[in-house]
């Protein structure tokens, strides 16, 4: 909380239909420097960063993160959140959290930052969550790369930062998720590289989430076609032979079988996940 004489700023923040007038940013940089006045000492504040996020708040972004903020307390019943409270709920988190989200360690590898470890394994988890296998030690750090570029564009200390990663984390593995349905590069063999010595709880998962979506799929010769592939990995010339058909059309039916199964079972990971509502998900 602000003490009783803190200079209150008037009008703040700008409506949308402006940018920040000088008189503002001066009325803002006030309030700032009351409300770290008033936080407790820390001796581990760079000025630099503290000056950075000053100019941070005076941004349409920064108005934009306020209004969010409003819109999420209103929806939660938590009552009117002023800019002021707003304000001092950033600041409060600022010096709580500034050292974990600027920090650096020192690695083999170089200075790395000091969340890259933790960040590894939430996108572990949130990955395997979702594909329902683990990710290649590639797009693990393409992961962490993601969320870290997040961390300096689109936290602003207003909430608890462990939640925020978590919560980004998974936002990152749900795009992968999109992108590949929309751009075919999931596919259905990839069930193929769980090893059941290995995992072989996650073997089982991964065997019946497939085979349930596969039961789905209305077309039967589609559905036979992939339990064929999926038991005895047939290949083109073998689906051909077992149907009487030309390699030919074999191959077009496997392409629409995985086409099929695409839009069941990646589908179903999504809605499970509780990202899409039923009308975002018919789009694919």
């Amino acid at each position: 909380m602000l003490p009783s004489d803190s200079p209150l700023p008037v009008s703040l923040p700008p409506p949308f239909t402006r940018p920040w007038t000088a008189a503002e940013i001066e009325s803002l940089l006030a309030l700032l420097a009351a409300l770290r006045a008033a936080a407790p000492p820390a001796s581990d504040i760079a000025e630099a960063r503290w000056a950075a996020l000053r100019q941070r708040l005076a941004t349409e972004q920064g108005t934009d993160r306020y209004r969010a903020a409003v819109a999420f307390a209103s929806k939660q019943e938590e009552g009117d959140l002023t800019y002021q409270d707003w304000l001092a709920r950033v600041v409060a988190g600022f010096y709580r959290h500034q050292a974990e989200v600027f920090g650096v360690v020192d690695t083999p590898d170089g200075l790395a930052p000091a969340l890259s470890k933790r960040l590894a394994t939430m996108a572990y988890h949130q990955y395997h969550k979702v594909f329902k296998y683990p990710p290649s030690l590639d797009h693990q750090l393409q992961i962490v790369s993601a969320v870290l570029e997040a961390l300096n564009t689109h936290y602003w200390f207003d909430v608890a930062l462990d939640a925020w990663l978590w919560q980004t984390t998974r936002q990152v593995v749900i795009t992968d998720l999109r992108d590949a349905i929309r751009n075919h590069t999931l596919e259905f063999d990839q069930a193929e590289q769980l090893d059941p010595a290995s995992d072989p709880a996650g073997h089982v998962l991964h065997t019946e989430a497939f085979l349930s979506a596969i039961q789905e799929i209305a077309n039967q010769r589609y559905r036979v076609i992939l339990l064929l592939l999926y038991i005895y990995q047939l290949n083109n010339a073998e689906l051909a032979a077992f149907f009487g058909v030309p390699v030919a059309r074999a191959a077009v039916w496997l392409s629409r079988a995985r086409t099929a199964f695409r839009a069941v079972y990646f589908r179903r990971r999504i809605a499970d996940f509780g990202e899409l509502s039923r009308a975002a998900l018919d789009e694919f």
